[in-house]
């Protein structure tokens, strides 16, 4: 099959492919609401390859694959770049980062990266425990949210009032998942340029749990608690747990690990 279209409604297109106006959304949250696309895919009994480039105004994704036993892998390392726009943040990023809800927008797209080993994406009978990421990392930069999102309840720990939205700071977050759960390594955030803040752990989106740790600096402490003679190496951890939709702080655990302090 050899497919090539330009400035194509996404709305459209989901109504010919007969998908769900949520899988629509979220394409349109990617990509932008027409997309132009030249895809070739040349598939007998689930096997064979796949190359695609799909873009539009939002970003533009270049795949080279293969199919194998109804198993989707990469020939070659996947690399692509899409708008930090708050549709992405709400459709996209919230499901995978819980800590991103409130996103606003963003200066500088959002940079992927997925390593051609180990990933696997099941096409047929998809299930997402049968999903593998060997090794990817997402390079978000300077990002705004608004201060109702979870950045803006850590933020809010400091005692700071007085801004409707914040920015913050991200160093490259690098990912892995299999069985369903999302690995996350340390990512260091800073919060309104005064506030270095670390986070890691767990994304478990076959169960919708979160296990995750929001690390306090002792920077951060001492600007925003008053509390000195910290080492430079000292993070405060607190939980970060709950469903995907709902994680929150746990603010008792706060309390009870700032009182020694």
């Amino acid at each position: 099959m050899n497919t090539k279209f330009e400035k194509f409604p996404v709305k459209i297109l989901g109504q010919f492919l007969g998908t769900s106006p949520e899988i629509s959304q979220r394409i349109s949250a990617v990509l932008g609401d027409t997309i132009n696309a030249d895809v070739h895919v040349h598939i007998d009994h689930l096997q064979g390859p796949v190359t695609a480039n799909i873009g539009g105004d939002n970003g533009q994704i270049s795949l080279d694959a293969k199919i194998n036993k109804g198993i989707l892998t990469l020939n070659k390392n996947f690399r692509t770049q899409i708008a930090l726009t708050k549709e992405f943040g709400k459709a996209i990023l919230e499901d995978i980062f819980p800590l991103a809800g409130g996103l606003i927008g963003s200066d500088n797209p959002l940079t992927i990266n997925i390593d051609a080993a180990g990933f696997a994406l099941p096409i047929k009978n998809f299930n997402i425990k049968s999903v593998q990421i060997g090794s990817a990392s997402l390079e978000l930069g300077k990002v705004r949210f608004r201060s109702e999102g979870q950045l803006g309840t850590i933020l809010s720990l400091f005692n700071t009032s007085g801004t409707d939205q914040i920015s913050v700071w991200f160093t490259p977050l690098y990912v892995k998942m299999q069985e369903g759960v999302i690995n996350f390594q340390r990512m260091d955030m800073l919060i309104m340029d005064a506030y270095p803040i670390a986070t890691w752990g767990l994304v478990d989106l076959a169960s919708d749990k979160v296990n995750m740790i929001i690390g306090l600096t002792a920077q951060a402490l001492k600007k925003g608690f008053n509390i000195p003679d910290l080492g430079k190496d000292y993070i405060l951890q607190i939980p970060f747990k709950g469903t995907i939709s709902s994680a929150s702080i746990d603010k008792k655990k706060l309390s009870q690990k700032l009182l020694p302090l």
